[in-house]
């Protein structure tokens, strides 16, 4: 009984990504914008954090903070603006554009958008010892220490996740997320 219901578990995860997660479409770039952040409202549900240890940090807010080259950032403003004043596990999701790599320490994910390699080593340089979510669409990110890579595949996204470099700063995830995973650096 127990085995069918932890296959039951993973059927409708794979129906809840299938379902909220529109096809990603190489002509419209926004479309593919407002399927990358349907998957980070996702992975929201499926990771924790652990608790806030200042005075700064609000317990009910999950700050996602935008890291993106200007050139980008209307089309990423507008489909990341649609998961923001969302609620995961009681928190209100707020999103904001990181201007300077203090801000960084701010958040509990970051998704970064477009970075040339100098900076994203910057940014996860930055992200170091504080327990932020990384999430990039660039190739290659995961094998660069960030957490969650979207990769797309013909018309679909799909996503690789490492999670060493999420363990090392106390940040879970859950076996379910693994499980849909392409693949896992562990």
């Amino acid at each position: 009984m127990h085995r069918f219901c932890h296959k039951i578990t993973i059927f409708l995860m794979l129906l809840l990504f299938i379902g909220v997660v529109p096809k990603a479409s190489a002509d419209d770039p926004l479309n593919e914008y407002l399927v990358k952040a349907a998957f980070v409202y996702n992975f929201t549900k499926f990771v924790e954090w652990p608790p806030c240890r200042t005075d700064q940090c609000d317990s009910k807010e999950l700050i996602i903070g935008i890291y993106a080259a200007e050139d980008v950032a209307d089309h990423v403003g507008r489909a990341i603006a649609s998961i923001d004043g969302k609620q995961v596990a009681g928190r209100t999701i707020i999103v904001r554009y990181i201007t300077n790599f203090k801000e960084i320490a701010d958040c509990q994910l970051l998704y970064v958008l477009h970075a040339e390699l100098d900076d994203v080593k910057a940014v996860l340089a930055s992200a170091k010892g504080h327990p932020v979510l990384t999430v990039s669409d660039m190739s290659g990110f995961a094998r660069l220490g960030g957490m969650i890579e979207l990769i797309k595949v013909g018309n679909k996204m799909r996503f690789a996740i490492n999670r060493n470099a999420a363990s090392d700063k106390s940040i879970v995830i859950r076996a379910q997320l693994l499980k849909l995973a392409t693949f896992v650096i562990e």
